[in-house]
């Protein structure tokens, strides 16, 4: 409920989040946030 709840108070339509561990802890997943694959350029 914290992201979700901090998520909605934001006021913005997308939030970004950069978390590396959210391939081992699905914490942002199950707050409702869709995970979108980012490949770094270096």
């Amino acid at each position: 409920m914290l992201v979700r709840g901090t998520t909605l108070l934001a006021g913005t339509p997308y939030v970004n989040v950069l978390a590396p561990m959210a391939r081992y802890n699905p914490f942002f997943d199950k707050a409702g946030m869709r995970r979108v694959e980012y490949k770094s350029k270096s």
